[in-house]
């Protein structure tokens, strides 16, 4: 807990999309969760969360940085929904509209 609150105090907003994605899937892999999804899977997924909090939902990304531990949050329990995606290709935004709402 000392450490989220640490990394939560200290932040610039000089992240890229890159270390967010980075950062997220951390998270996701934190304790050996998910040890069975690769993480060119989970970094490629996350990507595109992000891409369609950006794009389709029009998500500021300085506040995706700010709010990442509850955007990490919303991710993990997305994963497990079992509602299938409406495409492969990962987020709709109806898909994504949890994570902006919650934002």
């Amino acid at each position: 807990m000392i450490v989220r609150q640490l990394s939560f105090v200290a932040e610039g907003d000089d992240w890229g999309k890159t270390e967010l994605v980075r950062w997220l899937d951390g998270e996701l892999h934190h304790g050996g969760a998910f040890a069975g999804l690769p993480k060119a899977q989970s970094q490629a997924w996350l990507l595109r969360v992000v891409d369609s909090l950006l794009t389709n939902r029009k998500a500021i990304f300085p506040i995706l940085v700010r709010k990442r531990h509850e955007l990490a949050d919303v991710a993990i329990r997305r994963i497990f929904d079992p509602r299938p995606a409406a495409s492969e290709g990962g987020c709709e935004p109806a898909d994504c509209r949890p994570i902006a709402r919650r934002l």
